[in-house]
């Protein structure tokens, strides 16, 4: 008997002014995650530098632009039939007149453990104006890019 995948948390309705960040949540069995992927007006979404799909299936949209409003949703397709999450509303709004905005955290990163060797990817998603610069900490030392 097959079972449908089940959604954890589906995506929610945001607002974004053009330039911010917005991430879309979409939450299903860790083993399905290679098997979800976005749309964006029931079109697949392509993905790419500002379009991001994270590990766990949620998608960042930086720098967003008007082209980006629409109806998102995550679909799983594994054996059987596809099944989507519910539609949720991207709106984006023209660019503030404010001078600065503070920065906000859309996404943090959350503890991990891997084996020694193993990637990781520690997801940070931030939003304010001007848009902020992010700088890596391990302990009270900087992270070096490699």
């Amino acid at each position: 008997m097959t079972c449908l995948p089940r959604f954890s948390s589906q995506p929610a309705a945001s607002v974004v002014h053009q330039g911010d960040s917005a991430v879309m949540s979409c939450e299903v069995n860790p083993d399905l995650v290679p098997f979800t992927r976005w749309e964006r007006n029931k079109e697949p979404l392509i993905l790419d530098e500002r379009l991001v799909q994270l590990p766990g299936a949620a998608l960042v949209i930086s720098n967003a632009t008007e082209a980006d409003a629409g109806l998102y949703r995550c679909v799983v397709e594994n054996v059987g039939p596809a099944k989507a999450s519910e539609e949720a509303e991207l709106q984006v709004l023209p660019e503030p007149e404010v001078v600065e905005r503070k920065p906000v955290f859309l996404r943090q990163p959350q503890a991990v453990t891997r084996t020694a060797g193993e990637n990781v990817l520690l997801p940070c998603v931030v939003m304010g104006y001007p848009t902020p610069s992010v700088r890596w900490m391990l302990g009270d030392k900087p992270v070096q890019d490699r």
